[in-house]
């Protein structure tokens, strides 16, 4: 269709994601497909900054109070942990990692809690 995909990694910082979107914008790219570095914040300039400008803004993951007025799109975390870590204890793996992003981020306490729930069922925790 003619469209080429740029991608940026803000490294979980949010200075970073700030100078990412502008670039981007200064692009003058025809979308964005974000996942927000999670804030606690209830407002961030950079996405009142983004929305006045009308670009089309899909969030990768649940819409935090900060980024609330775009629409989102995200998968049950909790469902898809516990899945993937079934799938391993299934594979006969008995040492699975779990690793997190901010633990104040409402994703991560969700990933977390379907990781421990399919361990305890599985009798590994």
């Amino acid at each position: 269709m003619g469209y080429d995909l740029l991608f940026v990694h803000t490294l979980n910082n949010v200075e970073r994601e700030e100078a990412c979107i502008r670039r981007l914008l200064s692009r003058r790219v025809d979308g964005l497909f974000i996942s927000p570095v999670y804030r606690i914040d209830p407002e961030a300039h950079i996405y009142q900054e983004l929305q006045s400008c009308g670009t089309p803004t899909i969030l990768l993951g649940p819409a935090a109070k900060f980024c609330s007025q775009f629409a989102s799109m995200h998968v049950d975390d909790l469902v898809a942990s516990y899945t993937a870590t079934q799938h391993l204890l299934k594979l006969g793996h008995k040492q699975i990692a779990f690793l997190s992003g901010p633990q104040a981020a409402p994703w991560s306490q969700e990933r977390f809690e379907g990781y421990r729930r399919a361990l305890r069922e599985a009798g590994a925790s």
